[in-house]
């Protein structure tokens, strides 16, 4: 089986961007393959296009994922039909999740939220992975007050709400423009 890829095999513009073709990736053990739905574009997407993090000769990007698992390796704790998000971790892996399938580690995965399509869904892993560690790293005590600066952005957003799901007091800090 073949599948598509969007991979960069120069550092460049967005011209440097291709689609191309691979083998449908199989599961091994603790791993399971995920149909695509959804894939978020983060800002490391064109730092890795434009050779940020150097790299082999052919770098697929994506790392936000949300789709279906459709197939399962040996000892991976998911089941084909199974909805997931997930995050593909790594700045030289030769498949991102911008793919129509991607196989990851089962201990990577999380199920996806029942109350959002995949398209927002797949807006979660990096971001609120991001949110999350940076709280961790702060190592606040409920009660505490947190400035939140970029509240509204992708990062600013998760971290508003774990911050205050944490017990902070939060003040959210952005432009007017993001008011509401």
């Amino acid at each position: 089986m073949v599948m598509r890829a969007v991979t960069v095999s120069r550092f460049d513009g967005p011209d440097a961007v291709e689609i191309t073709e691979h083998p449908r990736p199989e599961p091994g053990p603790g791993q399971v393959r995920i149909k695509v739905a959804a894939a978020a574009l983060n800002p490391v997407d064109a730092a890795m296009r434009s050779g940020v993090f150097g790299g082999q000769e052919r770098i697929g990007l994506g790392f936000d994922v949300a789709g279906t698992v459709d197939a399962v390796g040996p000892g991976a704790a998911w089941s084909t039909g199974d909805r997931v998000i997930a995050l593909a971790t790594g700045h030289h892996k030769p498949l991102g999740t911008h793919a129509d399938h991607v196989v990851l580690g089962g201990s990577t995965l999380a199920p996806a939220p029942a109350t959002l399509d995949d398209r927002h869904a797949a807006t979660l892993p990096l971001n609120t992975t991001t949110a999350a560690q940076s709280l961790r790293l702060l190592a606040l005590a409920p009660g505490q007050s947190l400035l939140v600066t970029g509240a509204a952005g992708g990062v600013g957003a998760h971290t508003v709400e774990l911050a205050h799901r944490q017990g902070l007091k939060v003040t959210g800090l952005d432009s007017a423009a993001h008011e509401d």
